[in-house]
């Protein structure tokens, strides 16, 4: 026999090894299953992020209004970033009221729409950028989960 030979601390020690053995494979094994099926899931997002990219980027530029056109849409990695051209310069415009007010409208679209809701909820997140006529960055709204509940 196998254990004939150990005394009462060794086979105790054996027996413990075992268990602890066990543990350590069905925590890594567990742990594993889960960065895997995280990994599907974030490449799963980051490939609808580019397709969703893809499909906008026919119907552009797009007119949003009378000062502001939607030049173009990128993924990256989980986001989905908007580029605005602005008609006004950064000069003429208040940024931190605009980026405000801006922020307020998009976060309520964009918590209200279900599909957009839903790419928040796997950890996507939206970005909108907003030049000015001159070229000059006016400012950069980042959307995530977080933004729902404030």
């Amino acid at each position: 026999m196998l254990y004939a030979g150990m005394g009462l601390a060794a086979l105790v020690m054996f027996a413990l090894s075992g268990q602890i053995g066990k543990f350590v494979g069905r925590t890594v094994g567990e742990t594993t299953v889960e960065n895997y099926q995280e990994g599907k899931q974030e490449a799963f997002l980051e490939k609808g992020q580019a397709m969703a990219a893809a499909e906008a980027r026919k119907q552009l530029p797009m007119r949003i209004d009378e000062i502001t056109t939607l030049q173009s849409v990128l993924s990256a990695g989980k986001a989905l970033i908007y580029n605005y051209r602005m008609s006004l310069k950064k000069s003429d415009l208040d940024t931190n009221k605009f980026i405000a007010e801006m922020k307020k409208t998009l976060v309520h679209n964009v918590c209200q729409q279900k599909q957009m809701k839903s790419i928040l909820n796997l950890g996507g997140v939206y970005k909108y950028v907003y030049m000015g006529a001159d070229g000059l960055i006016i400012g950069e709204i980042t959307i995530a989960l977080a933004d729902c509940s404030s």
